[in-house]
């Protein structure tokens, strides 16, 4: 009897510890289209243990920085051109999945993370922003097309040209052959007045 109390008051001596558990999943999430199209991915939150408001933000790098280093994570999207739809203020209570979707008018390549802080304690979670905006595609169309156009004109006028001479060289032909007929003609008559 004396070593169960013991042992009970060995346990009771100890203050019980909880494990809080948050994370997100994928880790990264890689954006990838033209300037000015809105792209979106899907992530998920899940808990253990817990029940509570997250609260996000996201922290970006100077373009053209990629390093997974968050004191280089400076600057806010709006500094950078870019726009960023996701949910910023969440009651978590269960694994759940949200939609971020990014629209970013400068081309080039951007890194950004996206940070989850539960609401009055430490516990914390985040993934990295891949983002990699190519040059507009619709002005670049444009400058093909006006291209192509150009070269579309410019056959235009060559076969305007050739039909313009067509019939101007059909005749030049014509005429060779009448006149070679009828020079063969002459030399056949001259050819019978020797007979």
């Amino acid at each position: 009897m004396k070593y169960l109390i013991v042992i009970i008051a060995f346990f009771i001596s100890f203050p019980i510890i909880s494990a809080l558990e948050l994370g997100i999943s994928p880790i990264e999430l890689k954006f990838e289209g033209n300037a000015g199209e809105k792209i979106c991915k899907n992530y998920t939150l899940f808990v253990e243990d817990f029940s509570g408001f997250l609260i996000g933000e996201t922290k970006w790098a100077k373009i053209g920085e990629i390093k997974k280093d968050l004191k280089i994570h400076t600057l806010n999207a709006e500094s950078l051109g870019i726009t960023l739809e996701y949910q910023k203020n969440i009651n978590l209570h269960e694994k759940t999945s949200f939609e971020i979707c990014i629209l970013c008018k400068t081309s080039g390549n951007y890194h950004g993370a996206l940070l989850y802080q539960a609401e009055g304690t430490n516990l914390g979670v985040g993934n990295w922003i891949i983002l990699k905006i190519n040059e507009n595609n619709l002005k670049s169309n444009l400058q093909s097309n006006s291209k192509i156009a150009m070269l579309n004109n410019k056959k235009i006028k060559s076969s305007f040209n050739f039909l313009i001479l067509s019939p101007t060289i059909f005749l030049f032909f014509v005429f060779i052959l009448l006149f070679k007929l009828k020079r063969k003609e002459k030399q056949d008559f001259y050819s019978a007045e020797d007979y």
